[in-house]
């Protein structure tokens, strides 16, 4: 079969490049699918160095970013005393960041990588945009995101 990579994971002509293209070629198939503004909700930070004030997050998290707000990992609020400064050592850095303009492939691994389950977006210079869960991103391949189309589709026309 003579076809774009996205094509090819999409839609195999037979049950030869089905097996040959490989099981999870769902999912491989979503690092071809750029997707932009993103449904993201605004995150609590905390300055990397900076005074711990508390949190009010029902989950105890908060994402840690530097002065140029770009995202450094996550801090739970019950491993630092109000007051005291956030340190490297307090930061988990467990979780990948998405582009917003990237793939949803690198979106939905960043909610799956994520001790939150949130996946942190960041624009092209890496500074945060916000975050959105991985049921979001279901919803939003799924088409059920009650958005306007964001995801293009393989014609380059936005799918729906």
């Amino acid at each position: 079969q003579l076809a774009t990579p996205a094509d090819l994971l999409g839609e195999p002509a037979d049950a030869f490049v089905a097996g040959f293209v490989g099981r999870d070629r769902g999912y491989r198939a979503l690092g071809f699918r750029p997707v932009t503004g993103l449904p993201t909700r605004e995150e609590q930070t905390v300055r990397l160095n900076a005074s711990f004030a508390g949190t009010d997050n029902a989950d105890g998290w908060l994402l840690v970013v530097d002065d140029q707000n770009a995202p450094q990992g996550w801090l739970r609020a019950d491993e630092v005393a109000p007051g005291s400064p956030v340190t490297e050592q307090l930061v988990h850095r467990g979780g990948t960041l998405a582009t917003d303009g990237g793939s949803l492939r690198a979106v939905l691994d960043a909610c799956l990588s994520s001790p939150t389950g949130r996946g942190v977006v960041v624009d092209a210079d890496g500074r945060l945009v916000g975050s959105i869960t991985a049921s979001e991103v279901l919803a939003l391949i799924e088409g059920r995101s009650g958005e306007p189309a964001l995801i293009e589709g393989r014609s380059g026309e936005p799918a729906r």
